[in-house]
């Protein structure tokens, strides 16, 4: 529901549901809050947002209706996507986005959670398949790097539901 919280402890994994048939899984020691849900199966309309305030997510996106929004926004930056595979992780200063499939768009907020006015998407970063973007890193935003594979492959096991 709009408004909850979902704390993950120490060793510990979840995977979240959403009814348009998107799914949000979280490592351990993470803690993240469903700002916004609202989904129309009708026209399959999506808009959500979801306040990542520490820790680490996948969020795999299902395909929406057009006008629809997905958003991962953390105290420093702003991702948001219509439907793809991506993991995001907030640290205190920074935020790493890594896209696995698709294409994010990624934006640099100093205001802290939220959301990318259309004004501004034009200063959105847009992310590839493969590609990386560190937020917050010495006060700036890096532009699209090549994901590193090892650090992928560490990111999906702390995700993985064994």
């Amino acid at each position: 529901m709009v408004g909850d919280v979902v704390t993950t402890l120490a060793e510990s994994r979840l995977r979240l549901s959403l009814k348009d048939g998107s799914q949000i899984n979280l490592g351990e020691l993470t803690r993240l809050t469903i700002a916004e849900f609202d989904f129309a199966e009708e026209t399959m309309s999506r808009q959500a947002a979801f306040d990542l305030q520490a820790g680490l997510l996948q969020a795999i996106t299902a395909k929406a209706g057009a006008g629809s929004s997905f958003m991962i926004r953390t105290g420093n930056a702003v991702a948001a996507t219509r439907g793809t595979d991506w993991i995001v992780e907030a640290k205190k200063a920074e935020t790493v986005v890594m896209v696995r499939e698709g294409k994010v768009e990624v934006q640099e907020s100093a205001l802290g959670f939220r959301s990318l006015p259309s004004a501004d998407q034009d200063k959105a970063l847009l992310l590839s398949a493969g590609e990386t973007t560190i937020i917050g890193k010495l006060g700036a935003g890096l532009g699209p790097q090549r994901a590193d594979g090892a650090k992928l492959e560490k990111y999906l096991a702390a995700l993985a539901m064994e």
